[in-house]
C-alpha cells in the first residue's frame, strides 16, 4: 500500500479548523489557513513530486496544474504554508476544504525543510505500541509470568529476553504463558518477554493484519492461560525490514557514556546496519544506533525499523483498525523522518 495522507480534522465546524496543529519530527506547529496559498507543479522539484504523487489527481497536464494548482486525488486543492520547528522552517504541503456539504477537512501530505528540498518527508507512518494506560489493559504487563511450566529453568531462559535476528526457534515455548488476573484481553497486549521483538495480538486482529502487506514478519502460536481459561493468542515478530531505501535513508551514532556523540552515517544495508551496532556495544563509549532519517523503498503497511525497536504502522492500517474496534494500542509520531 502507498502512504496515506495523515488527517488532521474532520469536522462540521469549519471556524474550528482556521489554524490547524501540524505534527512536524515530534513537535507541534500552528499553522493558519487563511495564509495557505495552492501549491504548483513548478515550485516543487520531481522529489517533492513523487512523495506527492500517490495523494494527487492523475493529470499528464503539468501545465494545467501550474495554473490552477494541484489536485488531492478527493478532488480538494493542495496549498502549502510555512511554519518554523525548533531545528528550522519548514514548508507543510496540506489538504484543506469541504470534501462534502458541511464537513470540513484537513489532512498532512508531508513536509520540506526550507533549502533542502530534495528531501520530501511524508506523513504517510506512525509507531505503534503495547498500551500502557491501565484503563485500557487492567494490568502492564498484561502477560505476566508462566501458567505451570514444566521446569522452573523457563523463568531465566534469556531466549525470552534477547533480540533474535531469525525467527524464533521451535524450542521457544509460546503456550505457558500467564494473563495476569487484572488484565483486559485487548487486541495488542503488553508482555514482560520478547518486546524487542514483535507483538502479541489477539487472534482477530491477526486475522485483519492478514489482510495488509507485513515486512519481514512470522507468525506463530501462542497461549496465555488465566483461572484456568485458555486464551489463544498470535505472536508477530518482526525482523528489521529490508524495504528501506538505505542510499537515501541514514542512521545516527549517538549518546555515549557522556552523551557527547552525534554523528550521522549512512550504511548499505541491514547487514552493515547489525555490524555496526554490535561494533558500538564493544566500544569503549558505547554509543546507541539509532534511525536519523528513513526513505522507503516499497511502502508496507507495517514493519520494524532498523536500528531500533520501533513499529512502524501505515495511517491506512490503523485507519482501518480503529474503524473495527481493535484495542490495546498506542500511537506515536516519529521523532525521525519516517516515509
Amino acid at each position: 500500500m502507498r502512504p496515506s495522507r495523515l488527517r488532521l480534522a474532520d469536522t462540521d465546524d469549519q471556524s474550528s479548523i482556521a489554524s490547524i496543529e501540524v505534527p512536524i519530527d515530534g513537535e507541534h506547529v500552528t499553522v493558519a489557513l487563511t495564509e495557505l496559498r495552492p501549491l504548483r507543479r513548478a515550485e516543487v522539484s520531481d522529489a517533492v513530486l513523487a512523495g506527492l504523487e500517490p495523494h494527487l489527481q492523475a493529470s499528464a497536464d503539468h501545465d494545467a496544474d501550474d495554473a490552477a494548482g494541484l489536485r488531492s486525488s478527493a478532488g480538494l486543492p493542495v496549498s502549502t504554508g510555512d511554519a518554523t520547528t525548533s531545528t528550522g522552517p519548514v514548508r507543510v504541503a496540506l489538504v484543506a476544504g469541504e470534501l462534502q456539504p458541511g464537513r470540513f477537512v484537513v489532512d498532512l501530505l508531508g513536509h520540506v525543510r526550507l533549502g533542502d528540498e530534495e528531501r520530501w518527508h511524508g506523513a504517510g507512518y506512525v509507531l505503534v505500541r503495547p498500551s500502557s494506560d491501565p484503563a485500557v489493559t487492567g494490568a502492564h504487563p498484561q502477560l505476566h509470568g508462566f501458567h505451570d511450566p514444566p521446569q522452573k529453568s523457563i523463568y531465566s531462559d534469556r531466549g525470552y529476553a534477547r533480540r533474535w535476528r531469525e525467527p524464533l526457534p521451535d524450542s521457544l515455548r509460546l503456550d505457558l504463558f500467564a494473563l495476569d488476573d487484572a488484565a483486559e484481553p485487548t487486541d495488542v497486549l503488553s508482555a514482560g518477554y520478547l518486546q524487542a521483538n514483535g507483538i502479541f495480538v489477539s487472534t482477530a486482529l491477526a486475522d485483519d493484519l492478514r489482510g495488509f502487506t507485513i515486512s519481514n514478519g512470522h507468525w506463530f502460536d501462542a497461549v496465555a492461560t488465566r483461572r484456568g481459561e485458555q486464551h489463544r493468542l498470535q505472536f508477530l515478530q518482526l525482523l528489521p525490514s529490508g524495504a528501506i531505501d538505505f542510499e537515501r535513508s541514514t542512521f545516527r551514532i549517538d549518546g555515549g557514556i557522556h552523551h557527547s556523540i552525534r554523528e550521522v552515517v549512512q550504511l548499505d544495508d541491514l547487514d552493515a546496519v547489525e555490524a555496526l551496532r554490535a561494533e558500538l556495544v564493544r566500544s569503549q563509549h558505547r554509543p546507541a544506533l539509532v534511525p536519523d532519517s528513513i526513505v522507503m523503498a516499497s511502502h508496507p503497511d507495517l514493519f520494524s525499523v532498523p536500528a531500533s525497536t520501533d513499529i512502524a504502522m501505515s495511517i491506512g492500517l490503523l485507519t482501518g483498525l480503529n474503524e473495527r474496534g481493535r484495542t490495546g494500542i498506542d500511537v506515536v509520531v516519529p521523532d525521525y523522518p519516517l516515509g
